[in-house]
């Protein structure tokens, strides 16, 4: 008799509660951030304001790099907790940890030497700005490691409070440093002091779960090699297909379309952020899971269909409410985006079926995935290259190159199963 792997069940309470304790830790940061954003705005004045965006743009920009970071993390410290091996735990959170520190270094001494030419060509008064700029993102770094150690440990609540925590220090310092006249260089030390001090938090609660087991050298590094590119190649993917849009309006098209698609992402965007929740727990789960020879695609199917759904049912709700929310957002001087909010929303849930996807196959440790992905790229900025006249048609373009992938992923999985089922059948056939 053939021994069948245990099944994750996708309604399990635990789940469930992860999810909900995360989406509440990601709504309160949001809450905050925009609290901080709004009262930055009001007291900095347009100018300065302008600086303190610019630098946030540069570290949105830079953070891609933490997206492999963040996966590798997870899915490493996850294999070794579902194996109960805490010394290897121990010691490869300090072996990669030390790591990061030294390439932090490296990359500040780099912008400390890059900041002179970087201000002349962003058009900052102060070098300042950007060697500020950089601390911030190495302070970012710090605290992805942490969190994404937390969320490979399955620890959601810390990680939740976490990224409450970040965002109150930041307004509190932030907002202090900028009243007392510092201007915009206040604002950046502000999101800076937020993330360190909310990596050291984390660090701090890290260092005595993990200190209660002696470390065990006896790591593997080699099998992470493989993982560790096909990460890096997802990421730099991701970073391509959620930004040549914007970049080719902005290059393209006049400078009200560029104002007017900016509406329209922020309003498009939400739902992913939302949603990714539920990504993010499931490549956590999966990686537990799936190190410990569970069965995961009975899981994978239902949280893919659950999410195909409540997507269906966003886009719906968008394309009879998209005229009350640009103009409760942003104000009459923005409908003409309407015609392209629904278009640009049905190719968000896309994307977000395209994440699910790569998010259990990477936990897998699976890389066939990867050259569809890369494919999809490639067809997303050939589109964009000879079609890109018009919002409408980039809107278009983006919405076949992720239904693209999202139709070979589809095809992939099903191969795959019915596969499965085949042998399951001739295995029964022979007993």
């Amino acid at each position: 008799m053939i021994k069948r792997p245990r099944s994750l069940d996708l309604n399990h309470a635990t789940f469930v509660r992860q999810s909900g304790v995360l989406l509440l830790g990601q709504v309160g940061a949001v809450f905050f951030a925009c609290v901080f954003t709004v009262l930055a705005a009001r007291w900095l004045g347009p100018v300065e304001f302008g600086v303190l965006s610019t630098a946030n743009t540069l570290v949105l920009l830079l953070s891609r790099a933490s997206g492999p970071l963040t996966w590798i993390m997870t899915n490493v410290v996850a294999h070794f907790d579902a194996a109960a091996q805490p010394g290897k735990l121990r010691f490869f959170v300090a072996w990669a940890w030390r790591r990061l520190i030294a390439a932090i270094l490296i990359g500040l001494a780099l912008a400390g030497w890059l900041s002179f030419p970087l201000s002349r060509l962003l058009r900052l008064s102060s070098p300042l700005t950007i060697i500020l700029t950089a601390l911030w993102f190495a302070a970012l770094l710090m605290t992805v490691f942490a969190r994404a150690v937390q969320q490979g440990l399955q620890a959601f609540g810390l990680l939740a409070l976490n990224q409450v925590a970040e965002n109150i220090l930041r307004l509190i310092v932030g907002l202090a440093l900028i009243a007392l006249g510092l201007g915009a260089q206040g604002g950046i030390v502000g999101y800076a002091t937020g993330a360190g001090l909310a990596a050291l938090i984390a660090l701090m609660s890290l260092a005595r779960h993990l200190g209660q087991s002696p470390p065990d050298a006896d790591v593997n590094f080699r099998s992470l090699v493989t993982f560790s590119a096909q990460a890096v190649i997802a990421a730099g993917c991701y970073a391509i297909l959620s930004n040549a849009d914007f970049l080719t309006i902005k290059r393209f098209l006049p400078e009200t379309d560029a104002g007017l698609y900016a509406a329209v992402q922020t309003l498009g965007l939400l739902p992913m952020v939302g949603l990714s929740v539920f990504y993010n727990v499931m490549f956590s789960t999966v990686s537990f899971a799936h190190a410990r020879g569970d069965e995961t695609l009975t899981f994978f199917y239902r949280l893919l269909a659950a999410i195909a759904l409540m997507g269906a049912v966003t886009v719906a709700l968008t394309g009879l409410l998209a005229r009350p929310l640009i103009l409760l957002a942003f104000g009459a001087s923005y409908l003409a985006a309407e015609p392209l909010l629904v278009g640009y929303m049905a190719a968000t849930m896309v994307l977000v079926l395209v994440m699910v996807f790569n998010s259990f196959y990477l936990a897998r440790r699976e890389g066939h995935f990867i050259p569809w992905l890369a494919a999809g790229t490639i067809v997303l900025v050939a589109l964009l290259v000879i079609h890109h006249d018009t919002a409408q048609a980039i809107v278009v373009d983006i919405l076949l190159a992720y239904s693209a992938i999202l139709t070979a992923y589809v095809f992939q999985a099903a191969v795959a199963w019915l596969r499965a089922r085949s042998a399951r059948i001739d295995r029964a056939s022979g007993q």
